[in-house]
C-alpha cells in the first residue's frame, strides 16, 4: 500500500463530491493508500477546515 501526503487545499477540494478530485477522497476511504500526516499537518487541516466551516 502506498503512503501519501495530501496538501491541505487539495484535501479540502477532494472531500466535495462535486470536485474532479473526489476520487482521491474515495480512494482514501476505500483504504487504497495510507494518508501520512504529522501533528503540524493535522493542525493545519483543522485550522483551514474550521475557518471554512465558520464562514458558512
Amino acid at each position: 500500500m502506498d503512503n501519501i501526503v495530501i496538501d491541505t487545499n487539495s484535501l479540502i477540494m477532494a472531500i466535495s463530491s462535486r470536485s474532479a478530485y473526489h476520487k482521491i477522497w474515495q480512494a482514501f476511504i476505500a483504504g487504497d493508500f495510507n494518508l501520512c500526516i504529522s501533528n503540524k499537518i493535522l493542525e493545519e487541516y483543522a485550522e483551514v477546515i474550521s475557518s471554512r466551516v465558520s464562514d458558512c
